[in-house]
């Protein structure tokens, strides 16, 4: 027995036939779903990194009310990359945007002459 695919229509996806019959509206909504679409790709990749690199278990061991910066983060996973706080800072605000992780922004230290602690 063959299997045969069809195309399937989606209603937020536009298939007119000539771009005079696409409004304005439709046309950005199709994009809108289009970049929903695109994006949920990128939540599921960040959840499924933060799992293997065992983000949460480092979150967890910190105690509750525990802030952790993404370097901290970086560090206690143990990576030699220099680009490693750069890249779970990205991990973390997109899962923060999901309301996964809570973010919250915390004043650095100050010594005593004002210099900032980064």
């Amino acid at each position: 027995m063959a299997s045969s695919l069809v195309r399937k229509s989606h209603p937020k996806i536009n298939h007119a036939e000539t771009e005079d019959e696409i409004t304005k509206e439709e046309e950005e909504e199709s994009f809108c779903y289009a970049i929903q679409l695109v994006s949920s790709y990128a939540l599921s990749i960040s959840l499924q990194s933060a799992i293997e690199l065992g983000v949460f278990e480092i979150i967890t061991r910190e105690g509750p009310g525990a802030k952790l910066s993404s370097s901290e983060i970086a560090a206690k996973i143990g990576t030699k990359n220099s680009e490693a706080p750069m890249m779970m800072d990205r991990i973390l605000r997109l899962l923060a945007s999901h309301s996964v992780l809570h973010c919250s922004l915390v004043a650095a230290n100050e010594d005593e002459n004002g210099a900032s602690d980064f």
